[in-house]
């Protein structure tokens, strides 16, 4: 059976910490690891240049990233229960970042806290669970790569803090292994503007820096990285992986409780136990009462006893010896020959 995927959508701008939340996540969550939205730009040759500046633009969201790809690697991570495309290349690793630490007994504590909740869920019949932590600038522009996600974040920082760490790095490793630096006012020319770009339907107002999501992104969360830190961070990304697990839960009770109704369980009882099958409701047939010669005779003595004249119409004279009146009592009957019985006096 395939492993059941989780992608964890950890977007903002550049230099805004998505990178460094992404690595401390893949030390906290089971079975995790990074897809890099910056392994799907383009070859260098193939970057767009700036319409007015001429100078190649690797921040424009409709041609920074080969979307197709990066859409096709989604699904099949997903198809796959967590496996990565085999023609999957990272260059990652070669970039330089500046360490961020978060104490690691919290980091333990946290990791714990994932671990006990997915156990409880396999328990009850729940596959697997593979993470997979999205790490992009770009993760909320794509209609397509958003329908993948299923807990987006985003980590908002102060314009000002961003344009300060973006001048401070000494440039980006390419995928051919060059080194692109930005060039004067690249920040105020290109980065911020595309930024901007980006995000006007993300955010109401197009406001990056204050706005609240509009819905274009389901259940977008912006984490606010000056009040929270990357300590505050990881945990609210972990209590929104446990909480998914438990609306997980209570959805599938619904579900059962609805089907309950639509199909009301019959009551289930041992064979030993059984109820007795309930009596007939009809009373028992009546049984026919065997007449003897005796009985019959005497109901005819009875009879013809007050209407003697009857008796010469339909006996014969020996018939008649039977029913002579005698008194006003009784006649005496006796058995005919051939025919057994007792007398009746």
């Amino acid at each position: 059976m395939a492993k059941r995927v989780i992608i964890i959508g950890v977007g903002g701008a550049t230099c805004s910490g998505k990178t460094t939340l992404a690595k401390h996540l893949r030390n906290v969550l089971p079975n995790s690891f990074i897809l890099h939205q910056d392994d799907y730009a383009p070859p260098q040759e193939l970057v767009p240049l700036h319409p007015t500046l001429k100078i190649q633009d690797w921040d424009d969201p409709r041609g920074a990233i080969q979307w197709d790809r990066l859409r096709a690697s989604l699904a099949h991570i997903r198809a796959s229960g967590g496996e990565l495309p085999p023609e999957h290349r990272s260059h990652d690793h070669l970039n330089k970042q500046v360490p961020v630490p978060v104490d690691e007994g919290k980091l333990g504590a946290w990791g714990e806290e994932v671990r006990g909740a997915l156990k409880e869920r396999e328990k009850e019949g729940e596959r697997e669970t593979v993470f997979v932590l999205l790490d992009g600038f770009l993760c909320y522009w794509d209609e397509g790569v958003i329908a993948q996600l299923d807990i987006p974040l985003f980590l908002r920082t102060p314009t000002a803090v961003l344009k300060a760490r973006r001048e401070a790095r000494a440039g980006y490793v390419t995928q051919e292994g060059g080194l692109w630096v930005d060039p004067p006012g690249y920040w105020e020319d290109i980065v911020y503007p595309a930024y901007l770009l980006a995000h006007c339907d993300v955010f109401q107002n197009g406001d990056v820096d204050a706005g609240a999501p509009t819905g274009k992104v389901p259940g977008l969360e912006v984490l606010d990285c000056g009040a929270l830190g990357m300590d505050g961070m990881v945990r609210r990304a972990v209590e929104r992986v446990v909480e998914k697990k438990e609306k997980e839960k209570e959805k599938e009770k619904e579900k059962e409780k609805e089907k309950e109704k639509e199909n009301p369980a019959q009551p289930h009882s041992s064979p030993s136990r059984l109820p007795a099958p309930p009596k007939p409701n009809h009373p028992p047939p009546q049984q026919k009462p065997l007449a003897s010669l005796a009985s019959l005779a005497h109901a005819a003595l009875m009879y013809f006893r007050w209407r003697p004249g009857l008796a010469s119409d339909v006996f014969t004279p020996a018939d008649r010896l039977l029913f002579r009146p005698r008194h006003r009592g009784f006649c005496g009957v006796r058995a005919v020959a051939g025919v057994g019985g007792a007398d009746i006096l």
